[in-house]
């Protein structure tokens, strides 16, 4: 496993969290009704 793997590996990791969380606000707007 090379390093350039390895960094490309942890930044769509962390490009799939913040997605994630952004979803997750937005589903909470929706359903209580903000949104």
């Amino acid at each position: 496993m090379s390093f350039l793997f390895t960094m490309a590996v942890s930044i769509i990791a962390f490009g799939a969290m913040i997605v994630a969380h952004e979803f997750g606000h937005f589903l909470a707007a929706k359903i209580s009704g903000i949104g």
